[in-house]
């Protein structure tokens, strides 16, 4: 390591995120103690909120808190655009979809070629 970065090195036994990563969503809902159909349906059911029900539902005090999270957490990813924590509630909902083989002829090939 260069000398000048020394002073900022960690020291034995510190970190720079004491907290850790935060849980993924799925475990969250398994920590509720729900079941992943059980969540699959939460799921689908809020993916069908306007983002101001959403914003309702995440500050209403009364709402369960799992639904809370849930909310706050498609709140967030649209305020990212972030497609890829959509695709994933949509794939813990729903599955990924199947994909049949059965039907490809035996016959074809596949060439892969990688240039630098």
């Amino acid at each position: 390591m260069p000398e000048h970065l020394t002073p900022y090195q960690w020291q034995p036994g510190e970190t720079g995120n004491p907290n850790g990563r935060p849980p993924k969503l799925r475990t969250v809902l398994r920590g509720f103690g729900l079941t992943p159909s059980q969540a699959a349906d939460l799921i689908n059911s809020m993916l069908l909120h306007t983002r101001s029900e959403l914003e309702t539902i995440a500050d209403d005090t009364e709402t369960p808190i799992i639904e809370t999270i849930v909310s706050r957490a498609l709140i967030k990813s649209a305020d990212r655009g972030n497609l890829h924590a959509l695709e994933m509630l949509l794939t813990r909902a729903q599955g990924l979809p199947r994909v049949n083989t059965d039907n490809l002829p035996d016959d074809v090939q596949i060439t892969l070629n990688l240039n630098p």
